[in-house]
């Protein structure tokens, strides 16, 4: 959409409020990104340390952690696959936050454990992955590699090729971009079960970031839409979401 649509605000509405229940003190935001929660996180009562992969997102995130502590290197050049690169923030943490790293990791079931690590018994994880299931509502691209990789999974090529044919000329096979991997996405029905491998407990699913209307009728009207859109946020039919949501975050506890 042409506005910025302010779907991470929607992920700490849940992740913030669940935290502080516990009683969490000491939290960690894997892939910090920009810093674009580190005031909100901080001023939430949050004692917050964070680390990113990337050195130029780390830098601007030391500043903006500047701006709020006394100690700008609570954030770390380090990668959640490799424990060595920050081990100096030890683990037994009360939360652990991670907004847009699953999505681009090989092994989820090992990056899981690495974070189950980092927090202490007891202590919940609220982390980010993009919603396969939205894309039964964007019909595009990834609509019809959902139903010919996802559901259709075991039916024969044959019958798979005569609905490609049927289908490629109803959806806009030009979006999203090629550099958007259907790989990316994970069904959230599955979450349970991958949470449960990597050593979590009381696993649940929220939806954010939806959409009113097809993304590719968002950009007719961008202001009507994200108005739309945000006006979804929240709701409780506790289904519509898995279909009109790109993103979901998953709250898991380690036992």
């Amino acid at each position: 959409m042409a506005i910025d649509y302010p779907a991470n605000d929607f992920a700490f509405d849940i992740a913030i409020p669940a935290m502080q229940a516990d009683g969490a003190q000491r939290i960690i935001e894997v892939g910090i990104g920009h810093g674009n929660a580190i005031r909100r996180l901080t001023e939430s009562g949050f004692d917050l340390v964070g680390f990113d992969h990337d050195p130029d997102r780390v830098d601007q995130s030391r500043v903006k952690m500047a701006e709020v502590s006394t100690d700008s290197h609570r954030v770390l050049l380090a990668d959640i696959n490799d424990p060595t690169s920050y081990s100096e923030f030890g683990a037994d943490f009360d939360g652990l936050v991670a907004l847009g790293v699953l999505p681009h990791v090989a092994d989820e079931v090992a990056t899981l454990g690495n974070m189950r690590e980092l927090i202490k018994p007891g202590a919940q994880v609220f982390i980010e992955f993009r919603n396969s299931l939205f894309s039964l509502f964007t019909f595009n691209r990834l609509t019809l590699e959902f139903i010919v990789d996802d559901l259709l999974a075991g039916v024969s090529a044959k019958l798979k090729d005569r609905l490609v044919a049927e289908l490629r000329p109803r959806l806009d096979m030009d979006r999203p971009p090629a550099s958007v991997d259907a790989r990316m996405f994970h069904n959230p029905f599955e979450a349970p079960a991958l949470f449960a491998e990597a050593g979590f407990t009381e696993v649940e699913v929220h939806p954010f970031h939806y959409h009113a209307t097809l993304p590719g009728l968002a950009e007719h009207d961008p202001q009507e839409f994200m108005d739309a859109s945000i006006a979804l946020e929240h709701e409780t039919s506790g289904w519509r979401g898995l279909f009109l949501s790109s993103a979901y975050l998953v709250q898991a506890r380690r036992p």
